[in-house]
């Protein structure tokens, strides 16, 4: 059984899955405050479910790229679980819990704001997703550029995104003319998915015991770079 966590863009999740079973499973609220409503909605499904979470053989959680302030809600909700109950962590990639509806290639593209846009692309196969080249942080153009001959892109904030890198496209199709248009996809980030990738790097070893959780930033924050221009 996994406990899964994600609230690193304006779309958070939290589900317990048991193999294929879902005991629970739970969309925040969207936007990007969203994290503040991880620990309330959490205790209210393990009430609801009657679960024993110390059961858990691990807690799957997205570490980011995406907002920082999300991103630490999660991780630190996920750590302080994780000590307590003495449960290994499971690391996954934010971008790689995306899952487009649609066979073929395909990336997942997430905000950056003025930073440009998160990205990595893979391809789907029935069930199976893979992704390739690890995340990329790109300005709009130099992404848009990347993701020219890339056919569907899946985000959790399609509205916004959409425009900016559509607009930023007119400007690379004289360069690089491109296959066919973007079809776009908005969904909220894959339990199943992050059970599926999770229970693999269970059987590999891939887990944290010692609490030590990386999160993947990519990007430094505005007071970091006034730090250094000191």
């Amino acid at each position: 059984m996994l406990l899964i966590i994600e609230t690193s863009t304006e779309r958070g999740v939290i589900a317990c899955i048991d193999t294929e079973r879902v005991i629970f499973h739970s969309e925040l609220p969207v936007g990007l405050h969203s994290s503040k409503h991880l620990l309330p909605e959490l205790m209210q499904k393990v009430k609801q479910s009657a679960v024993d979470i110390k059961s858990c053989s691990g807690i799957v959680i997205g570490v980011g790229p995406g907002s920082y302030t999300g991103i630490r809600v999660g991780a630190t909700v996920a750590k302080t679980l994780s000590f307590v109950l003495k449960i290994p962590l499971i690391a996954i990639n934010t971008l790689m819990t995306f899952a487009p509806s649609v066979n073929g290639k395909f990336a997942a593209v997430i905000d950056a704001r003025i930073g440009g846009v998160y990205f990595q692309t893979g391809v789907k196969e029935g069930e199976e997703t893979v992704f390739f080249e690890g995340p990329q942080v790109l300005t709009l153009d130099k992404a848009a550029e990347a993701l020219v001959d890339i056919p569907h892109l899946v985000t959790p904030s399609m509205e916004l995104l959409r425009v900016k890198l559509e607009k930023a496209r007119l400007g690379v199709e004289g360069k690089h003319a491109a296959k066919e248009e973007w079809s776009w996809e908005e969904c909220y980030p894959s339990a199943m998915q992050m059970a599926s990738f999770g229970r693999k790097k269970l059987l590999t070893g891939e887990v944290i015991l010692d609490n030590s959780l990386e999160l993947l930033y990519m990007r430094k924050t505005q007071a970091e770079i006034e730090r250094e221009g000191i």
